[in-house]
Order: C-alpha cells, then structure tokens, then sequence
C-alpha cells in the first residue's frame, strides 16, 4: 500500500483495499487485528499538499471532521471506531457498511427509469452534499 500507511495504523489495521482517493486522503478497506472488524480507515495524505499553509488546513479539517463524527450517535451515519496517527498524517477508523454504493442505488431507483426528462445523476447532483468522508459508506 502507500507510504502514508506506516507504524500505528499497520499495528492495529491489515489493509484490504483500496476504497476511493481524493485531493488529499485516501479510504481504504481494512480489518482491525485483534477484533478482526472491518472498518474503513481514512488517512490524510498531507504530502499532497504543496505548501505549509494547505498542510495546516487540511489537518485542521480532517480534525474536526474526527471531532464532528465522534459526537455523531445516530443510526444513519457511520461510527468513529479509532482515530490516531500513521507517522505524521493522521487517521480514522469508521464503522464499514457493505453493499452498494449509494450512486448505484440512485441510479437503480425505479423512479430513474422512467421516461423523465430528469437524468439520476442531475437528481442526484440537487441532493445535500454529506460531510465528506471520502468513499468508505457502502449502501
């Protein structure tokens, strides 16, 4: 896997797959050790970052999205399980849902097969944006 994945994280996490990437973190699928849980680790890639200042905050945000998420308790949105640091990046480890993804559901909707003029994804792009967490909720 990549580098970014180092010391506490592969300690605690064997990583399965890869799940999604973005601009500066990537999801992975992975089973904690002792418990043997799948979770989905997300970990900030502050080496994409190209200067100090987006380091800053990409890390401040990725904190108080761990922050937001760990005050969460509702049977609709993921569980914080971990948190911590894979050397200088931090990470977490949220509750994994398997199935599909939720573009898929949307498009499979019996209501999108329709002769509408409207696409599913036009549908789908009017929806509220969740807070993002990457790719690791599978519906």
């Amino acid at each position: 896997m990549d580098s970014i994945v180092t010391g506490a994280l592969q300690d605690r996490y064997e990583l399965l797959s890869e799940i999604g990437r973005g601009g500066f973190g990537v999801v992975y699928k992975a089973r904690q050790r002792t418990t043997q849980q799948l979770v989905a680790i997300k970990v900030l890639d502050l080496a994409a970052a190209s200067d100090l200042a987006t380091r800053s905050e990409q890390r401040n945000r990725f904190t108080r999205e761990m922050e937001l998420i760990a005050q969460l308790t509702s049977p609709h949105v993921v569980r914080l399980v971990d948190a911590g640091f894979s050397g200088d990046d931090p990470f977490m480890a949220l509750e994994y849902l398997r199935g599909q993804e939720l573009a898929e559901v949307i498009w499979e909707a019996p209501s999108n097969k329709s002769s509408s003029s409207c696409s599913p994804i036009t549908s789908f792009e009017r929806l509220p944006r969740p807070m993002n967490m990457g790719s690791c909720i599978e519906i």
